[in-house]
């Protein structure tokens, strides 16, 4: 699944790192990548009353 279309990525990038639009899309993969692993993590922690926060405590 493609994140944004080239066109918006490349508006972006042309206002925000001046130009370097491979660096946005990088950036915007991490995220989806790190989205879908925590997503098991999140399930577990659900499924005993819990979320990350109120594990963070709890340590």
């Amino acid at each position: 699944m493609e994140l944004l279309t080239d066109c918006v990525v490349e508006e972006y990038a042309s206002t925000t790192t001046r130009g370097n639009s491979n660096s946005i899309t990088e950036a915007l993969s991490m995220m989806r990548v790190a989205s879908q692993l925590i997503r098991p993590v999140d399930a577990y922690f659900s499924s005993h009353n819990l979320s990350q926060l109120n594990f963070s405590f709890l340590l």
